[in-house]
């Protein structure tokens, strides 16, 4: 978002119909970004465990030495 924050002045001041459509793709572009990094965060928080959960699996891994030292 802070990306687009400084070009909105100039984009007022813009009297060229290449320059208007070059903002307008970028903008656009810009939408389509936002839109795949917002679905991105959704399947990510989907996919995350509880605290419960991680703590269980970390107190397995943790209890028993010997597999943690064959795997490293």
């Amino acid at each position: 978002m802070k990306q687009t924050e400084p070009r909105r002045e100039p984009i007022v001041d813009a009297n060229s119909p290449a320059i208007i459509s070059a903002y307008e793709k970028r903008v656009a572009q810009l939408e389509q970004e936002k839109q795949v990094l917002l679905e991105r965060n959704e399947k990510s928080a989907a996919r995350q465990s509880s605290f419960e959960e991680m703590h269980e699996l970390s107190m397995k891994f943790l209890s028993n030495p010997w597999n943690m030292r064959v795997s490293g």
